[in-house]
């Protein structure tokens, strides 16, 4: 593994440093000194990242209310650009940025947040394109369907709600009576929704045939987080806690739960052939485990803070990871 490069958003300007990381389980690794990276952004929270479809751009969701693009080849910022003020280009209202989503044609951006709204953006010209009002309270996760023609947003209301990705209508709402629904994720084909929530459970539903298809329970606690593998066949799920757990949705069944990190877990990702899962942890790392076996296979310990969040590239070579002292880090996987 190569750390590639790192931003740093405390600074006015970026600055690189010497990292010493490794596979704590293996083997350890030197990394080429980080060049500087001139940039200037304030300092905030990295609640989010994803990667565009064709690797091209990075999205950041911040607790600043901006969200920030960079081109991965220069990883210069390309929005907010600097003749722009930050208050007229991909910016909520107010409060935080929780989530950001790709359209899988990579022209727009979904967002969600503490202002209650979700939001698409036109990445031509980085202005709004339609906003829509998700609930009564804050936007916890945003998913763009990977057809294209929908975008799930949940939040403290209860419900799963989908919007049509062209108009900003409201097509479809799941309703939960009993618990808060916490993260939502598309199956690879586009035909069935995951939602996981408070009360443990993860409910699976047709979104044609508005049916519940499957329900699995987590028996570690609050679901968090969850992720569809690129295959289809897998759900790894994040609780309330240290346990990272993948369930195989043609049997129906938890298939393992590894629980190594030291500290809460807080983002994971599958990599693009699904073979391999790359969590991010309270505990400062970010480790990457074995899907097939959950043995683990290498930690990152090159951030100073708790890491909030992290992406696999969709062309497999790229780790991004973002921490609670706003720094980014980019790596590449062997």
């Amino acid at each position: 593994m190569r750390l590639i490069n790192t931003i740093d958003s405390n600074e006015d300007d970026y600055f690189g440093t010497n990292y010493e990381l490794g596979n704590v389980l293996r083997q350890t690794t030197q990394f080429k000194e980080i060049k500087p990276l001139k940039c200037r952004i304030q300092g905030a929270k990295v609640y989010a990242l994803a990667w565009s479809h064709d690797d091209k751009h990075i999205a950041s969701a911040r607790a600043d209310r901006v969200l920030f693009v960079r081109d991965t080849a220069t990883w210069e910022l390309i929005f907010p650009p600097s003749s722009h003020s930050p208050f007229h280009c991909f910016c909520h209202r107010y409060g935080v940025i929780r989530s950001v989503t790709w359209s899988p044609d990579g022209k727009y951006i979904a967002s969600g947040g503490s202002d209650k709204s979700v939001r698409v953006w036109k990445t031509s010209t980085g202005r709004i394109f339609f906003t829509r009002c998700h609930s009564e309270g804050e936007v916890f996760l945003v998913a763009w369907s990977p057809t294209g023609s929908l975008i799930a947003s949940v939040g403290n209301d209860k419900m799963v709600r989908l919007w049509d990705a062209a108009t900003g209508l409201k097509v479809l709402t799941f309703r939960s009576h009993s618990t808060t629904v916490n993260t939502v994720a598309w199956s690879p084909d586009g035909k069935n929704i995951a939602f996981g929530c408070s009360d443990r459970r993860i409910q699976i539903w047709d979104v044609s045939a508005r049916s519940r298809v499957s329900v699995y329970r987590c028996d570690s606690g609050e679901v968090l987080s969850i992720v569809w593998s690129p295959n289809g066949r897998y759900i790894a799920s994040v609780s309330r806690g240290r346990d990272i757990q993948v369930w195989d949705t043609t049997l129906g069944s938890s298939t393992f739960t590894f629980n190594i990190h030291s500290d809460s877990v807080n983002s994971i990702a599958w990599s693009p052939d699904s073979k391999r899962i790359v969590s991010a942890s309270n505990d400062k790392t970010v480790q990457i485990w074995d899907a097939t076996t959950g043995n683990n296979l290498f930690v990152y310990t090159g951030h100073s803070t708790a890491v909030l969040s992290v992406a696999w590239s969709y062309s497999s070579k790229y780790i991004a990871s973002g921490s609670s002292d706003g720094i980014i880090l980019i790596w590449e996987v062997p």
